[in-house]
């Protein structure tokens, strides 16, 4: 019975992955009428083939530990951090400062990554759990000691950043005088207690037009965890996507957070112009080679997102508001 089980659960599944890749060709030819009911089919069918046999990707787990850490981002966090940056800035000024590249799946990270790592100076880590094994951590302490970010030690907060620096050491084997750019999108609802941990963090925050944002997310054949099982529906995408942007509003109201925004629609027109002024923000001088970003994708080898084979081609602009041609699909979650 089991094995029975297993075998149409794989068949369900291979059938989700052909109705995807069948709508994702449709709308590359501009058929819309043809693909989206396609997309809509492959993601019910991945919900088949995947909720029934596997509690730890519920829609609500993620959703928590959103709330979890948002419930974080006081104004008493944001007066320590003020304090602590004021009265020790000869010590963060030593302090090692990672440099978070977050925001949304399918926002334009991908290519904000290739293009920095291109850089002779920086050193990036693509999509890897550096940060989160830190944050899980640190939630953790707070969860057993009943107590908040401000009520972390100097000593537990040196112990954290340790934490992080040996998570990144498994990944890469940082250069001295380099900066890391740490880039995994949903990094974002952690802001808090990144702050927390690296005061002197720096974050570059890349947004994209939030149509266009949920509706790449819907019609990408994700592996499902707890994050991407929200883009199963429309209505849990766009509904995901506004409760972590609206988290990402809060923490950068109320916290005194180092960030540089990049717009995907402006950086795509004019990619000089704004790995500029990303450069500036980074304290680094021009390198041409960031303009070769296509070339090094390409030697790299292996790029873990599903923006691999569009990062190793010419930047192009058909993807650029393609949620106009599905206005009437996105009519009810448009609000």
């Amino acid at each position: 019975r089991l094995e029975g089980l297993l075998a149409t659960a794989m068949a369900v599944d291979l059938s989700a992955d052909i109705s995807l890749e069948l709508g994702q060709i449709y709308d590359q030819m501009g058929d819309t009428a043809r693909a989206y009911p396609l997309i809509v089919e492959g993601k019910r069918k991945k919900a088949i083939a995947t909720l029934g046999n596997d509690l730890s990707v519920s829609s609500s787990i993620f959703l928590n530990r959103l709330e979890q850490i948002q419930k974080q981002a006081t104004p008493v966090l944001a007066s320590a951090l003020r304090e602590q940056m004021s009265l020790n800035k000869q010590e963060y000024a030593s302090m090692p400062a990672p440099v978070f590249l977050i925001g949304f799946p399918r926002s334009g990270t991908t290519l904000m990554e290739q293009i920095l790592d291109s850089h002779s100076s920086i050193q990036t880590i693509e999509e890897k759990s550096t940060a989160t094994v830190m944050v899980n951590c640190a939630l953790s302490i707070l969860k057993e000691q009943q107590c908040l970010l401000t009520d972390l030690s100097s000593a537990q907060l040196s112990e954290l950043r340790q934490l992080y620096f040996s998570e990144v050491g498994k990944h890469i084997s940082l250069s001295q005088g380099n900066v890391v750019v740490d880039k995994l999108p949903l990094n974002t609802i952690s802001v808090p207690v990144i702050a927390a941990i690296f005061p002197n963090a720096k974050f570059i925050l890349a947004i994209r037009h939030p149509c266009d944002v949920s509706l790449s997310c819907l019609m990408q054949n994700f592996a499902i965890n707890a994050a991407m099982v929200n883009f199963l529906t429309l209505e849990d995408t766009a509904h995901f996507y506004a409760k972590v942007m609206h988290a990402w509003l809060h923490y950068a109201e109320l916290l005194p957070l180092n960030y540089h925004l990049v717009r995907y629609e402006d950086l795509i027109e004019d990619v000089p112009a704004q790995t500029h002024k990303l450069l500036d923000f980074l304290g680094l001088p021009w390198d041409d080679a960031v303009l070769k970003h296509t070339e090094h994708a390409q030697q790299r080898g292996a790029i873990n997102t599903p923006s691999y084979h569009q990062v190793v081609q010419p930047i192009y602009q058909r993807s650029q508001y393609r949620w106009k041609r599905y206005e009437k699909q996105l009519a009810d979650v448009l609000p």
